[in-house]
């Protein structure tokens, strides 16, 4: 039995954290921000067994993957209570964007397996219900509070509630998109780390309280960008790099660009015919850096 699926990449601009719920499926946070075209591709196979074995592979290499694995414990739990049967399962996974660097993507890897195995185990869950089981795992690992969410609906997406799908509340900025997303990335902020930070999750709470308000006064993506560089600077959470980088766009034309959170890594929304320009100044203040090219993501992660 297989399945396939996908989820896109999400870059959070400004958050709150919400985390104070015991139920993991009320944690979460507000905010906003927006899904990308790359994202992460999951491909499931599964085996009746007498035993349990869980083997997931990242770009052909075998590895372990704490938030993966907990999605499928979880969702073989629902098969040996739905269908009195244990599996062997196979995670195969593809990774379009870096890891470790605000773009989501253990939430997309939870979220695109979640649904994959859904599908190949016959679990009858709806998307919401799939998606929580990412939630569940990105919660209780300190990976992430917002993204599953986001990624489970796609768009550019100001996040009212906090909580997993079906839970937490969000609403969209409608956007043609008709325009690239340049990313650059030169490195790491642990989630953990962050969130387990008190002097940080202060700035940070402090800083993202009032940012959903003021992003519904006026739903657009200038007032996004200008809303992520404000909490930027109010964090303190970009390195001297990021903040290099964001002058250089700035200075040379392309003031929509602002800090991937949590990441050394930036984003600038700028036109089709300009991306080229952008990349490259982007490859001169990162020049160790990954830099790539997307676009806005509006259907949510889905299967394939």
């Amino acid at each position: 039995m297989e399945a396939k699926a996908f989820s896109p990449g999400h870059i959070t601009c400004f958050f709150q954290i919400c985390d104070a719920p015991i139920d993991p499926l009320l944690k979460g946070s507000k905010g906003a921000g927006f899904s990308i075209e790359h994202g992460i591709i999951t491909k499931v196979q599964v085996t009746p067994s007498d035993h349990t074995s869980i083997e997931i592979s990242i770009n052909g290499k075998v590895c372990e993957a704490r938030v993966t694995e907990t999605v499928v414990r979880l969702a073989l739990d629902l098969a040996l209570q739905k269908h009195g049967q244990e599996y062997d399962v196979k995670i195969i996974q593809e990774m379009q964007i870096p890891v470790g660097a605000g773009y989501g993507a253990s939430g997309a890897a939870a979220l695109s397996t979640a649904l994959a195995l859904n599908q190949a185990l016959n679990l009858g869950l709806t998307k919401n219900n799939s998606a929580q089981l990412a939630h569940i795992s990105e919660v209780t690992h300190k990976t992430g509070l917002g993204d599953v969410i986001a990624q489970n609906r796609g768009g550019i997406e100001i996040r009212l509630k906090p909580g997993a799908p079906g839970y937490g509340e969000i609403d969209i900025i409608p956007s043609e998109c008709n325009f690239d997303v340049v990313c650059g990335s030169v490195g790491k902020i642990e989630t953990k780390e962050v969130l387990s930070n008190p002097e940080k999750r202060k700035r940070i709470n402090e800083a993202g309280d009032k940012l959903v308000k003021e992003l519904l006064n006026e739903a657009s993506i200038h007032k996004l960008v200008s809303l992520s560089k404000k909490f930027t600077m109010q964090t303190g959470l970009a390195s001297p790099t990021v903040i290099r980088t964001i002058r250089s766009l700035e200075d040379s034309g392309f003031p929509y660009c602002s800090m991937v959170m949590l990441g050394q890594s930036v984003f600038c929304f700028v036109s089709e015919k300009e991306s080229k320009n952008v990349c490259n100044i982007i490859k001169e203040c990162m020049p160790n850096g990954i830099v790539f090219v997307s676009k806005i993501d509006n259907l949510g992660a889905r299967l394939i």
